[in-house]
């Protein structure tokens, strides 16, 4: 980029920040080329050779770096009383950049030292090999700075002369001697001689210009000092590199001269081959003075390198925005540098992804900037592993290893009564305890965890029912978020108890374990007392594995609940999970246990049909009085059809380059107005309380399942239990789970005779009723037609309407009167009945 002021051109702001923007861009280009090559040269053991191309890449890099710290400098002395809000953010942006740039490229000299270092020595070693051997090596150098292919020798060469030297060595005197010593000195021609002596004059004015630029280096740091001052510890460290970097320069000359006059000498090559390693390491160091950073401000952007692999198809979407050219450039310096961090080339990334991202960027910067990721810490079991030396208490298809005294004494200590494995899930198992001792419910209950060898570990608790356990079906209750706790369910819905204020057990007479025994399952890993000592889980397909290795290890271990009907309800996001789950469940034909039905409550299922509607139901359109005035109710509907394009082309491409910036735009245009209100987006009626979840009697249930006998009695391994855990409801949002077609997991399950209930509370904004009556009726499956015209009809409870229903088939879908996000909470005894009359056979809620 041209130098504005040197060209007479008064300085710009917004141009100077597109110069910087464009450096950087370019010197995270090389620092990602190095790290490639650097990784290609560490693969390559015991190898005398380097690519060269790394010291000019760096040579590249570090000129770039320079040149970046001066605009840079530029920019950060403006006076931002003359700045918009925009380019004052564009201002902290870059510097963050340049700082995450510098703070990878120190960190990646480090690794280039090292690998300079274990080049030299093995040169070192080799230069004991056979003076013509050692002789060749330096002359395919010479052919390496002619070719550029960066091999120092051919194999019929080395071969030739290693042989030489052998024969030479067998015959130590005679004509064959006087013979091969002729034909080695051939080798060693005056004129090489010659050319190696400039070589190393030349190498020596390079060190020397080397030196001179130490000052420079060393300026530049300080100024980065006043520059950054976060970094003042960085450059202490810096200057102290400088200084012994100015003393390897020397050490590197004496050595220069030593080998010069060794070479005179004795005519020997091989210490050409260690100087000229030592040359290049010390270049190297030097070159590491203008270090410390990351190609690119990803800071924010974290965890996309942990959910953006695998899913990059093309895709294409109608485009009618043009973002500018700087959030352009920020979109593809965010995208190129992800990428290449995962292995992956332009060609596998949408077209379409640079435009889309960059829209995100400047509309909604610190929705980006949320995308953030800390691991939920966890405390590790007192027993190391589950799986293995616990299988003498195991009810399992296998033959169970002997246990030692110390593992059975540890295991009982832990109040754990069994554990399962089984053959065909080797790296899982299941331990489980009772806890009635907390008088949740009288029934007999269980606790424990699925562990897995990768490190998971999923909690579960289970209540039989409180009416004939031996005959009424099985339930697993699933909260959605992603990340939220299914004991929320348990005590603040449809669980057998309540918590109230002073955190104690209070009875629910509508709990769900009236007829039916129910399982409930903190799941993905990471959420409620569930936990992870290595892998973690982003999407939904994932989540589906550890699920149905629980089901099958839950009903071998309780093996009479095996005959009896089993259904899978939840909420929320389990609009995506139970669809998927139980396509899964129907996957395995030598499953343990019957899938009978599967029942949703306001769940998300179908993005691109129920983001429509959450203009009509926050506008009055959903039964319930507008929440938002005309203009803004408006310009949620001019909104809507980029909305669409983008669920759209998430549908299309599968990709979470474009579903995860499709959710992000979404979220904001299509949600972000009603929360600005105050109103609780999970109930219309109601401003939303002080808890992150707008209900403050959450907080009661979080506060009980904290107590230290809470945690002991279930058999809990987690340091604090948390409600909902938005780390792993941002890693799903940032492996684009979000807005996936999962609702074709529904026409899976419906194809294969498995009922399918849609219930939805008519008062609930986020998975609102008028949503998912639309992908209900819509869903393409063999009963289409039929749903799509099928008669809408009372819902009575007690001869009370209660709500509306419609059904064709095995597919039926409810909306529930004057109840929220979660029915059960709003409509326990409704919600209660609808349960048992669909549980039995009464598909058709009548």
């Amino acid at each position: 980029m041209p130098d504005l002021e040197s060209q007479g051109t008064p300085i710009n702001f917004d141009q100077l920040s597109s110069s910087l923007a464009d450096h950087l861009y370019d010197a995270s280009t090389k620092v990602n080329s190095v790290q490639k090559l650097l990784s290609r040269q560490k693969a390559r053991k015991n190898s005398t050779k380097l690519d060269y191309r790394i010291v000019d890449l760096v040579e590249e890099a570090a000129a770039l770096l320079k040149q970046s710290r001066s605009d840079l400098q530029t920019l950060l002395d403006w006076d931002t009383r003359q700045l918009t809000k925009q380019q004052v953010l564009s201002q902290e942006r870059l510097q963050r950049e340049f700082d995450q740039l510098l703070k990878q490229f120190q960190s990646q000299q480090r690794d280039l030292a090292e690998v300079q270092h274990a080049v030299l020595i093995e040169a070192q070693k080799d230069s004991n090999a056979s003076s013509s051997e050692r002789s060749h090596l330096l002359e395919r150098k010479n052919d390496y700075d002619d070719s550029g292919n960066g091999q120092y020798e051919s194999l019929s060469e080395h071969l030739h002369h290693k042989q030489l030297t052998e024969q030479l060595q067998d015959h130590p005197s005679g004509e064959f001697r006087e013979s091969a010593q002729e034909q080695m000195l051939d080798v060693v021609r005056q004129e090489d001689v010659d050319f190696q002596q400039s070589l190393l004059q030349e190498r020596e004015l390079e060190i020397r210009t080397i030196q001179e630029g130490i000052a420079e280096i060393n300026a530049i740091f300080r100024d980065l000092g006043t520059l950054v001052t976060q970094q003042g510890e960085q450059i202490d460290s810096v200057e102290d590199n400088v200084t012994d970097m100015a003393a390897n320069t020397h050490s590197a000359v004496d050595e220069l001269v030593t080998a010069n006059e060794y070479q005179r000498k004795k005519r020997n090559w091989s210490i050409r081959v260690s100087l000229l390693y030592i040359m290049k390491f010390s270049h190297a160091a030097v070159l590491a003075l203008a270090s410390y950073a990351s190609a690119l401000d990803l800071s924010s952007f974290s965890q996309l390198r942990l959910g953006l692999s695998g899913l990059f198809d093309k895709s294409e979407a109608a485009h009618d925005y043009k973002p500018s050219n700087e959030n352009q450039r920020m979109a593809q310096r965010l995208i190129g540098s992800v990428a290449s961090s995962l292995g992956q080339t332009w060609d596998q990334i949408p077209d379409n992804a640079v435009d889309v991202w960059a829209e995100v960027l400047e509309k909604f910067p610190d929705s980006v900037a949320e995308l953030k990721f800390k691991a939920k810490q966890s405390l590790k079991s007192s027993i190391n592993s589950f799986s293995s030396p616990l299988k003498s208490f195991a009810t399992s298809q296998e033959k169970p290893k002997e246990q030692t005294e110390k593992e059975k004494e540890e295991f009982e200590a832990a109040g754990w009564e069994g554990v399962v494995v089984n053959q065909a899930l080797p790296n899982h198992s299941l331990r489980f305890k009772s806890p009635e001792v907390l008088g949740v419910d009288s029934t007999k209950q269980y606790s424990g965890y699925l562990d897995v060898a990768d490190g998971k570990h999923l909690f579960f608790w289970s209540f039989e029912s409180r009416n004939d356990p031996k005959n009424d079906p099985i339930v697993l209750w699933l909260n959605g978020g992603p990340g939220c706790s299914s004991l929320t369910g348990l005590f603040f819905e449809l669980g057998p108890a309540r918590i109230d204020k002073n955190l104690k057990v209070v009875k629910n007479p509508y709990s769900w374990n009236n007829n039916a025994t129910v399982i409930f399952l903190d799941q993905p890993v990471n959420t409620g007392y569930s936990y992870t000592e290595g892998d973690t889980v982003s999407d939904t397909i994932a989540a589906s594995k550890d699920t149905y290795a629980f089901l099958k290890l839950f009903f071998q271990a309780f093996p009479e609940y095996a005959p009896l009907d089993f259904h899978i309800a939840g909420e929320s996001y389990a609009g995506h999970y139970i669809p998927v789950f139980a396509s899964e469940i129907l996957s395995h034909s030598d499953r343990n246990f019957n899938l009978t039905s599967i029942l949703v409550g306001n769940g998300l299922t179908d993005p691109l049909r129920q983001y429509d509607q959450y203009a009509p139901m926050a506008c009055g359109k959903g039964g319930a009085p507008p929440v938002l005035d005309d203009d803004q109710c408006q310009g949620m509907y001019n909104a809507q059809p980029r909305c669409d394009r983008l669920i759209q082309a998430c549908y299309s491409s599968q990709s979470a380059w474009i579903c995860t910036p499709a959710a992000i735009y979404c979220n904001n245009v299509m949600i972000g107005p009603y929360q600005q209100t105050g109103k609780n987006v999970y109930d219309i009626r109601t401003p939303c309380g002080k808890s992150s979840l707008c209900y403050d009697d959450l907080d009661f249930v979080d506060k009980y399942l904290n107590q230290d006998f809470v945690k002991q009695a279930v058999g809990a391994k987690v340091d604090t239990y948390t409600g909902c855990n938005f780390d792993v409801n941002r890693n799903f949002l940032t492996a684009g789970d979000w807005m996936k077609p999962y609702y074709t997991a529904v026409t899976d399950v419906l194809s294969k005779n498995v009922p399918v209930l849609i219930y939805a509370g008519d008062k609930d904004f986020i998975c609102n009723w008028l949503g998912n009556q639309a992908w209900v009726r819509q869903l393409q499956w063999s009963g289409s037609t039929g749903m799509a015209n099928a008669k809408v009809e009372p819902w009575l409870v007690d001869g009370k309407e209660a709500g509306q229903k419609f059904n064709y088939e095995h597919f039926t879908f409810l909306r529930v009167y004057n109840a929220g996000h979660m029915v059960p909470y709003d409509q326990p005894k409704n919600s209660l009945a609808m349960f048992n009359k669909y549980i039995n056979g009464n598909l058709k809620l009548k």
